[in-house]
């Protein structure tokens, strides 16, 4: 299944979703580790916990690709748990804000 979000994107619309999307293991893989969309996402908005997830700090919106983002404070964000512009909100954070991402200026 593949979800393509064309509007702002809430707190409810993000459990949702989560809740809507296959997961690995249940009968579909995820999704294919193309290229990385663009971003204007701030990684001081969100926080990496020990577990390895991330938490929503600041529910500022951003964009990925062409579309605005926003995602409620508190929001945890686990692999494979939503899926933004064809990727894992996931792999985005860790590639964008995560130990072995770019510098950002």
């Amino acid at each position: 299944m593949t979800i393509a979000i064309r509007s702002i994107m809430t707190l409810a619309t993000a459990a949702v979703l989560a809740g809507a999307l296959p997961r690995p293991g249940h009968g579909q893989a995820p999704p294919s580790g193309g290229p990385l969309p663009s971003t204007t996402l701030v990684c001081a908005n969100f926080r990496k916990d020990p577990d390895g997830s991330w938490v929503v700090v600041d529910d500022k919106p951003f964009m990925i690709g062409g579309t605005l983002i926003t995602i409620g404070n508190g929001t945890i964000v686990r692999p494979n748990s939503v899926q933004l512009e064809g990727q894992d909100f996931y792999t985005l954070l860790e590639a964008t804000c995560g130990a072995g991402a770019p510098p950002r200026r």
